[in-house]
């Protein structure tokens, strides 16, 4: 079963729109197009590591966009440490070592073309490192916590279960009931970091539906990890958790492995 989608299913909002101004707003979606454009074409292999891209004068119009739109794109993906500008050198694409994270969606959609073990292997390095910070957090988090602590969480998780049909829709509010385990417990640069790769695992599940699942037993697990951590039985807690996404870790795989 294939599980790779078209590049062109990468959401509009995929490269946020830089601030340009009152008076450039409608510059702004053009600018995140042709970023958006560039992106692709870094990552699926047209411009690669350690190449220089055309000068501006014949990549404006391959791109179709002014010289200014696309000097604003560049100052997009060199925020995302795709690509770096010298004076008198040009603007060449950086190592993969490089790369931010929020390059990983539409890099899996690419085909991971310059990654050892390709899309199967990012995808079981990202559902791993999704666990480990959750993990990581829920640890932090259950010193600072207390009976009726996590009575929003509980809401969120309840509410992700209510839009359980729609499987990206799920996938962002499960990741949100566990932000507010974070936000109650106030472990603000744990939850900042599970911020980032929620953001980058939300958009891969837009992207792809593969990347996510609904468990049946979400809201079971979920309400008995809060009432451990409750109790500051933050062993119980993880082990609930860890085993948990283990499960879902092995269906989304299989997914991705053609099983």
């Amino acid at each position: 079963m294939s599980v790779r989608p078209p590049l062109d299913s990468y959401p509009a909002d995929g490269v946020r729109a830089s601030s340009l101004g009152d008076d450039s707003r409608e510059s702004a979606p053009l600018v995140a197009m042709t970023a958006e454009r560039l992106l692709v074409g870094i990552v699926s292999g047209t411009y690669q590591p350690g190449a220089r891209l055309p000068p501006e004068r014949d990549l404006a119009p391959a791109l179709g966009a002014s010289r200014a739109t696309l000097r604003e794109a560049f100052r997009q993906l060199e925020g995302m440490h795709l690509i770096a500008a010298r004076r008198g050198s040009g603007v060449t694409v950086r190592p993969l070592r490089d790369w931010n994270l929020e390059v990983l969606p539409i890099y899996l959609a690419a085909g991971a073309p310059y990654s050892k073990g390709g899309v199967p292997e990012l995808t079981r390095e990202l559902l791993v490192l999704r666990r480990e910070i959750v993990l990581l957090m829920l640890r932090m988090a259950a010193p600072r916590l207390s009976p009726g602590s996590l009575a929003s969480a509980r809401a969120t998780a309840a509410h992700a279960w209510e839009h359980r049909e729609q499987v990206a829709s799920f996938a962002e509010r499960e990741m949100a009931a566990l932000q507010e385990v974070g936000a109650a417990a106030q472990v603000h640069p744990t939850q900042w970091l599970f911020n980032t790769l929620t953001g980058v695992y939300v958009k891969c599940a837009r992207i792809n539906p593969a990347f996510a699942t609904i468990p049946q037993d979400f809201l079971e697990v979920f309400y008995r990890v809060a009432d451990a951590l409750e109790q500051r039985q933050v062993e119980p807690a993880c082990a609930l958790l860890n085993a948990y996404f283990e499960r879902n870790e092995a269906v989304i795989l299989k997914r991705f492995a053609g099983g």
